[in-house]
Order: structure tokens, then sequence, then C-alpha cells
């Protein structure tokens, strides 16, 4: 399975990349790609090195990546399937219990181009009533159903998370 977000195009090489690197790489369930800005052409993020395996208790001392593109074998789609709560907008629940359990390859090449400008972008939702709402009702599904990640122990990604709601919640 390939995700892709609503203002984001896929290079053509992508999908073809993703076959080759997971018959390459057995012990890994998630491959991870860059993401081109439309506008600028800037990459969010680099992988030293090309590539690089990234196990659960690598990624609990990690910073959260930006937005990535990804693929996934089919063991991922049915854990997906299985986390609690309904979101409209919060994959970072997901990805984290995913890298949490999961080994993840990192690449230093592009499979998409991201529209950072778009107006119809979910992120940009957020600024009006009905955004808020939707997001302000992630957050409470998040907190309510997710106490496995919440206590889960030391990981940064989970820290970033919470205090981003936090934040969100207090303005």
């Amino acid at each position: 399975l390939l995700g892709l977000d609503s203002d984001w195009d896929l290079y053509p090489w992508a999908l073809e990349q993703g076959v080759r690197r997971f018959a390459n790489h057995l012990t890994v369930d998630v491959i991870c790609a860059l993401n081109v800005s439309h506008e600028d052409s800037r990459l969010f993020v680099r992988v030293e090195g090309g590539e690089r395996v990234i196990t659960p208790s690598e990624f609990r001392k990690c910073e959260p990546a930006p937005d990535r593109v990804a693929m996934v074998r089919r063991n991922i789609v049915d854990l997906w399937l299985s986390i609690p709560g309904d979101y409209f907008a919060l994959e970072a629940s997901f990805w984290i219990t995913t890298e949490l359990n999961y080994a993840s390859l990192a690449l230093d090449e592009p499979w998409a181009r991201i529209h950072t400008q778009s107006a119809d972008s979910v992120t940009a939702g957020t600024k009006t009533q009905q955004g808020r709402a939707r997001q302000f009702a992630d957050y409470a599904t998040f907190l309510h159903e997710r106490q496995d990640l919440i206590n889960c122990g030391p990981c940064i990604s989970v820290d970033r998370m919470l205090e981003g709601i936090y934040f969100e919640l207090v303005r």
C-alpha cells in the first residue's frame, strides 16, 4: 500500500522503487521516501548515506520526521485496521504505532511532490471553525483511545505530539 495526501503528486518511478526496495529489505515493513516542495523544489528532510533502517528502539530516540511518502506491507494495513479511534486527520497516531513496532527504511530519494500552498488541503482546513472542530475531535479521540501510546515509555515522537496537542488546546 502506498499512502498519499490530497496535495501530493506521485513521481512515476515511486511504485517500482518501493517494490524493489521491499524485495531487497525483507526485514522492514515500511519504506519512507521524500517529498519535494512543488513551489520551490525544497526537500523537507534528508537521509544521510542514502538509506537507513530505523528499528523501533531507534525510533523512540528520533525527532519526528516531516511528511514523507511511505509504502507499507499488508501486515501494517492489518495493524492500522486494529487501532482504536476514528480520525479525520491525525494519521500520526498510526505512524507512531507502526514505527514503535516495526522496522522502517528511510530513503534519500523523492517519490512525491507536495503542494505546500494548496488551498484545499486538510491542514489549511484547520484554520476554519469546522476544521478546528475536527482537529479538536481528533485530539479528544487520541487522548481517550490511545493511552497505550501515551504510556508507552520514552518516545520523542509521542512527546512532541502531546506537546502539540497541549499548545493547540490552550490557544
